[in-house]
């Protein structure tokens, strides 16, 4: 099928959780923590940042980056398609001046979505996601069935690919959508999980590809 569509880039980020049973110490995220670590000047910190007991949101004015940090997660997100070296540079400086020593987990995020004003996502749905010879979708099919599809494989460096992919709508626009929920996941359970983090991050550009790559076969 051949078709106009215009592929957004929705959501990008980073997130990273504790070691099992531990939690991140809001305490020590401070405006001189980030200042003092090169993570965000003092002066490029926005007046909308937040520096409470159970949530600090660090944004710069230059409109770079977000960064949410959660007893529970720390979470990075350029706010622009930016530089994935300049965004591995401050996840390595978060992690090697964090109080913590190992971490749990690790996920490298992309949310894709596609629109065309040609076709339907109804149609485009049913024509690359409609499994034949299916026993749930010769049960449930009909003229208002929408399919998707999920899929998870390894990609190497410890790293897992869980892919979602479905119709939906989007929050602005309300427009009818594909939307592509690229989650590269890593279990960081070694001593050595702060390197490893930093390995995987400092990849990005490669985990980026792939989902372009499978963007680009529809």
């Amino acid at each position: 099928m051949i078709y106009n569509k215009l592929k957004v880039l929705q959501v990008q980020n980073i997130i990273i959780i504790p070691k099992s049973g531990e939690l991140f110490n809001l305490k020590q995220f401070s405006s001189k923590w980030l200042n003092d670590t090169g993570i965000i000047p003092i002066s490029d910190l926005s007046g909308d940042s937040i520096f409470a007991q159970n949530i600090v949101q660090a944004i710069s004015l230059s409109n770079k980056i977000t960064i949410l940090f959660l007893p529970t997660q720390i979470q990075i997100s350029p706010i622009i398609e930016s530089d994935k070296s300049f965004v591995s540079e401050i996840f390595k400086l978060i992690v090697e001046n964090i109080d913590n020593s190992t971490f749990g987990g690790l996920g490298v995020n992309f949310h894709w979505s596609i629109e065309s004003n040609e076709v339907s996502m109804h149609e485009i749905s049913r024509t690359h996601f409609r499994h034949i010879d299916n026993k749930i979708t010769d049960f449930l099919s009909d003229d208002s069935s929408v399919y998707g599809i999920y899929i998870s494989k390894d990609v190497g460096m410890n790293v897992r690919l869980k892919l979602d992919i479905k119709p939906a709508k989007l929050n602005i626009s309300n427009n009818e959508c594909l939307i592509f929920t690229f989650n590269f996941h890593s279990d960081l359970d070694s001593n050595e999980s702060k390197s490893d983090a930093i390995k995987i991050v400092n990849n990005v550009d490669e985990w980026y590809k792939i989902s372009r790559e499978v963007l680009d076969l529809l």
